[in-house]
């Protein structure tokens, strides 16, 4: 059985539907599943820095620069294909940059991404990140095969809950990032010498 053929029947099972044997048989249940995991899945997979499912590249700017782009006075760099979440820049904590659209924008000449891929192997998927989906698609799908509001606002609660939770393990799983002090923030916490 599938990743996400197990992640579907969790869903229906939690709407105390029967679950299905195939993603591909002909019933209301497993179209609704084929429609709508991939797109529960990929805005699960930017709700939250995924251990399993973040990469890092290091980006050159694009060339040619799109006209657009020309007269920013900064540098324009394409996000690699399968990334769902452009989460931070690492090793460069004073560099700024925007997204906009498929692009980042960056006053630097190179960057190195830190980002959340959507090409992670379903095989990777830790369970919370699996029960976040099964409780976000379940709500999902809950109006059009249940009819209940009720439960499925609980399930975006219950799913809500996992992404939290999953925040909070991932936060633990390194060393927390030294954000600096900058002449701002020093002024108005009386200096750095005092976190020192």
């Amino acid at each position: 059985m599938s990743v996400a053929l197990d992640i579907c029947n969790s869903a229906l099972i939690k709407l105390g539907v029967t679950p299905i044997s195939d993603l591909d048989e002909d019933t209301k249940e497993a179209r609704l599943c084929r429609i709508q995991y991939p797109i529960i899945r990929n805005a699960t997979l930017r709700s939250a820095p995924w251990g399993f499912a973040t990469r890092r590249k290091l980006l050159t700017p694009v060339d040619p620069m799109p006209l657009e782009f020309i007269d920013g006075g900064e540098f324009v760099f394409l996000q690699p294909v399968d990334c769902v979440k452009v989460w931070k820049l690492w090793g460069q904590p004073n560099v700024r940059f925007r997204v906009e659209g498929r692009y980042i924008i960056a006053d630097d000449s190179s960057i190195n991404l830190y980002y959340v891929s959507k090409a992670t192997p379903e095989d990777n998927y830790d369970d919370m990140f699996s029960e976040t989906v099964a409780n976000r698609l379940a709500a999902d799908l809950c109006y059009a095969l249940v009819g209940s509001t009720t439960l499925k606002q609980g399930l975006e609660a219950t799913a809500d809950n996992w992404v939290r939770e999953a925040r909070s393990y991932n936060s633990q799983e390194g060393t927390p990032d030294n954000f600096g002090f900058d002449q701002f923030l020093g002024a108005r916490t009386g200096g750095r010498a005092f976190y020192d």
